[in-house]
């Protein structure tokens, strides 16, 4: 009977290369089954922080619903034909549903409480319609060797309150940064009231200061702040229509020091020295009285 014949191994050198290439393929693939066990039941590096603000869902509606949907969709921005890449505006909340009504109401002034508006709103670029006429250019064609060192702007201006003879109200006025602005601006912001009517009017700052950010190469959300500025008017002043200059000021010294130490030669120390006031339109109206 024929005898089968053994069964022969490789040995010496051969052998030994040949067993550590298969040890190698072993703990390859173990290797390669401890990473997939792990992606799955180990939490990723990135969990827990937010999704860039373009993820997110829009803010509800400010408004009334009432106004025409048309109205909006004339007004909305379109941001994919700016010819400026979206990541431009990836720290901003995204545009609420009814952002092109408040546009249309603020430009042509058919809104009176302008306090209304939260930082969706305001914080959005074109909110400013300075923005769609000069001011896309400094993120579409940036010019390499430009640098925004400072500058700001008051929105609306003039910007309108009112109040009747012995009453109180407040002014709301938007403080931004200027379009390319790669600074932080600390300002203190006043009305500035003539000595012929120191008497009726008297204003307050809800603020010490306002440090505005920049606004590039990204919308940083401070970039544009909202001001309130709470006033009172004297029982004896006349009905009418009074004009008043917002103007910015030097911040207090102690934060001054601080904004200064924190952002270096990137903060705007004499940014209040910008000529650039806003305007503000007090109508001080009698309420007829009721005949009884």
């Amino acid at each position: 009977m024929k005898q089968l014949s053994a069964l022969h191994f490789p040995h010496g050198p051969r052998a030994i290369f040949i067993i550590l290439i298969l040890i190698a393929v072993f703990f390859i693939i173990v290797l390669a089954g401890l990473v997939f066990f792990f992606d799955f039941d180990t939490p990723s590096k990135n969990e827990g922080i937010p999704a860039p603000a373009l993820n997110e869902e829009p803010p509800q509606s400010l408004l009334p619903a009432s106004w025409p949907k048309e109205l909006e969709e004339q007004w909305r921005p379109d941001r994919s034909s700016y010819g400026v890449p979206l990541q431009t505006f990836a720290m901003l909340s995204p545009l609420p549903e009814d952002f092109g009504i408040a546009l249309y109401l603020v430009a042509s002034g058919k809104i009176e409480d302008l306090d209304v508006f939260t930082e969706a709103y305001y914080t959005q670029p074109e909110f400013y319609p300075s923005f769609v006429s000069n001011g896309m250019v400094y993120y579409s064609n940036h010019p390499p060797d430009r640098y925004g060192a400072l500058g700001f702007g008051f929105y609306p201006s003039p910007t309108f309150a009112r109040a009747e003879p012995g009453g109180t109200g407040i002014a709301t006025v938007f403080l931004h940064s200027g379009f390319g602005v790669e600074t932080w601006q600390g300002l203190h912001v006043q009305v500035e009231v003539s000595d012929e009517l120191k008497p009726f009017f008297s204003f307050k700052s809800e603020q010490d200061a306002y440090l505005v950010c920049p606004s590039y190469p990204l919308f940083e959300p401070c970039w544009a702040q909202k001001v309130r500025i709470p006033f009172s008017v004297n029982p004896q002043t006349p009905s009418g229509t009074y004009t008043f200059s917002i103007k910015t000021r030097q911040p207090p010294q102690a934060m001054q020091e601080e904004w200064e130490k924190e952002f270096g030669e990137r903060y705007a120390q004499n940014a209040f020295k910008v000529t650039n006031d806003g305007v503000l339109v007090v109508n001080v109206y009698s309420t007829p009285k009721a005949h009884v």
